[in-house]
């Protein structure tokens, strides 16, 4: 039996086909049907239904994927674990949620090569429900996600910074701008999938508002732009507004009630993933405050800007 078998057998029991199993892994199908029926001979057992067309694991396939995901991940926590002198060395496979990929990632990549020579950084951006999965997995060491409440104890998580969100409208909508204008003004939305589009969709419940629905997009610098068109209202993080809206929207920060988002880092709770967490909580925490400074400069002048 090898690792690598039982590997192969995690990431079909995480839904992939056989065959997309074999180009994640860069192998063969043959070699992915080969490797399984490896696993069959040694412990004398269908892993597989293979009347089905894809086939299915079977009771005693998934029994042994589930016993397996913690031995695959001790094993490949080994490197890890033997570099406690410099923790961030070798290979390190990051993901950041993309809507904060723009502010952070940048200035956290620059400290961590510099900070860290022997580091060789591999990043990935994509939504905070796709990079638990590939943290999870083992495809990502750790990521930095919005939402982590319900991750349960399979994840070590650290709050990084606090994004509370804010309404932005066209400037012609200055003298009325308020709540209200989220019923009757289009809404513009952010993808409901999201994290921010979650939050938003839940505040928006809570408060029991009515809105008038618009375009849904997953890009909030296009909501910006359509927002200064004035082609309706949204609710986005305020440094997202500051960043692309400055000086062509306008913003409330009275939403009625608090509504914010946490950006937080995690790994999985092994022995080798935890060696990592505290030095990128640390790299983190070294761009966050520069971010937020940036961001109340950025107030400071949009409120000049206000009163011209």
């Amino acid at each position: 039996m090898s690792i690598r078998a039982l590997k192969t057998l995690l990431w079909i029991r995480d839904g992939r086909s056989f065959q997309e199993t074999a180009r994640e892994l860069n192998m063969t199908l043959s070699a992915v049907s080969m490797q399984m029926k490896q696993l069959e001979e040694i412990y004398q057992v269908a892993l597989f239904d293979r009347s089905t067309r894809p086939p299915r694991l079977t009771r005693e396939g998934l029994a042994l994927a589930d016993a397996s995901r913690d031995i695959v991940t001790a094993y490949e926590d080994l490197p890890i674990v033997l570099r406690n002198n410099q923790p961030l060395s070798g290979k390190l496979a990051l993901g950041v949620v993309a809507t904060a990929s723009i502010r952070l990632l940048p200035a956290v990549a620059k400290h961590l090569m510099s900070a860290f020579p022997q580091l060789k950084l591999r990043v990935e951006s994509a939504l905070s429900i796709d990079l638990v999965d590939r943290v999870a997995d083992g495809r990502l060491d750790a990521a930095v996600v919005t939402g982590t409440e319900d991750l349960g104890n399979a994840f070590a998580v650290t709050p990084i910074l606090v994004d509370p969100f804010v309404l932005v409208a066209a400037k012609s909508e200055r003298r009325q701008l308020s709540i209200n204008l989220l019923r009757t003004r289009p809404f513009i939305r952010f993808a409901p999938r999201t994290g921010i589009g979650q939050l938003v969709d839940a505040f928006l419940a809570d408060r029991s508002i009515e809105i008038r629905e618009g375009m849904v997009l997953d890009s909030l610098e296009a909501i910006i732009e359509l927002v200064a068109l004035n082609m309706g209202v949204a609710i986005i993080p305020k440094p997202e507004a500051l960043r692309y809206g400055q000086g062509r929207v306008v913003w409330t920060e009275s939403l009625g009630r608090p509504l914010d988002r946490t950006l937080a880092l995690i790994t999985r709770r092994t022995s080798g993933s935890l060696v990592l967490h505290d030095p990128l909580v640390e790299a983190f925490r070294q761009v966050a405050p520069r971010d937020h400074a940036t961001a109340r400069r950025g107030s400071s002048t949009a409120k000049k800007q206000a009163r011209k």
